[in-house]
């Protein structure tokens, strides 16, 4: 999985505050498209998560799960790529990321880059529509049209827009701008899931808290992307399941099944009633410190970007 891409080095890593954390967490544009390039040239093919199971629903309304084995063709290996914090928080404003997901004059989606300069750009300047012009270009790297997920909190908005503030001029402007963004991703293979309203640890919140902040992500943003059943916990932090019980019973009674965390090994592990599916950080800190962890996916000397500095 990976965070908003840097797309000018030369103003996330400038020497201030900001830089050490960017350079931990963050990957540039440049690394993402060398990073397609060897995930294709080694086999991997994008899938649809919902792809590990096989779902049942009986008459009561109870959901129940299956493992399977996702079917993609001989000699290809199943891959499924996420982005946390698709919000284009206002941090990140002056250290070279992009400002926004927008649709361009053909109605697709690209991302509007504003250069340290003030010249705008609307291009791709992000994964999302780095990964479609791939996939446009390599047709076969996507396995029955799946793209990838989008996991939004929504404390600032969503997709870059201002849709949290209630008391804006531009709010329904935002809003629907917000919402038509979000239809032509789905329409293009991609999926939304919650990343925490306020991008809170859900190991550390009370029960109470978490069910009233996915309500709001709910109210907020899921009324603008559409519903999803996929929780992408926050930190990568997840919940003890077996002790937990409030805050799992709450994430079934909304409709969330499948919850994805960080770990350092990779699984997916299919239960009755729910699946789980580490994920792996392909950023600055496990490529320069951790390539190991890296080393299924490709060799991290042929994507690392050199212009990172030291880590500190």
């Amino acid at each position: 999985f990976f965070h908003s891409l840097i797309v000018d080095t030369s103003l996330a890593f400038d020497g201030d505050y900001m830089e050490n954390g960017y350079n931990y967490w963050m990957t540039t544009v440049d690394e993402f498209k060398a990073m397609l390039e060897e995930l294709y040239a080694n086999d991997f093919v994008l899938i649809d998560i919902h792809d590990v199971a096989v779902k049942t629903v009986n008459k009561n309304g109870k959901v129940s799960f299956k493992s399977k084995a996702p079917l993609v063709p001989a000699g290809k290996k199943p891959l499924v790529i996420s982005v946390d914090d698709v919000n284009y928080y206002e941090y990140m404003e002056k250290d070279g990321f992009a400002r926004n997901l927008m649709l361009d004059e053909n109605g697709e989606v690209k991302n509007l880059y504003i250069d340290k300069d003030g010249n705008e750009f609307v291009g791709d300047y992000d994964v999302a529509p780095i990964l479609d012009t791939f996939v446009k270009e390599h047709p076969d790297f996507s396995l029955r049209g799946a793209k990838g997920i989008l996991a939004l909190t929504g404390y600032e908005g969503t997709l870059g827009y201002d849709t949290h503030l209630v008391d804006s001029k531009t709010l329904k402007k935002d809003k629907k701008a917000a919402k038509a963004v979000a239809k032509r991703l789905k329409e293009t293979g991609w999926q939304f899931a919650i990343h925490g309203f306020g991008h809170r640890d859900a190991r550390k919140v009370s029960a109470s808290y978490l069910q009233a902040d996915t309500e709001r992500w709910f109210k907020e943003v899921g009324s603008l992307v559409g519903e999803t059943d996929i929780y992408i916990y926050p930190y990568g932090s997840e919940i003890d399941y077996p002790t937990e019980a409030d805050k799992l019973s709450h994430f079934q009674n909304v409709g969330l099944h499948y919850y994805c965390g960080v770990w350092t090994k990779a699984f997916v592990q299919v239960n009755s009633d729910y699946v789980r599916q580490t994920r792996c950080n392909l950023d600055g800190y496990n490529m320069i410190t951790r390539p190991d962890r890296l080393a299924d996916l490709f060799e991290v000397e042929r994507v690392l970007d050199k212009s990172r500095p030291e880590l500190r």
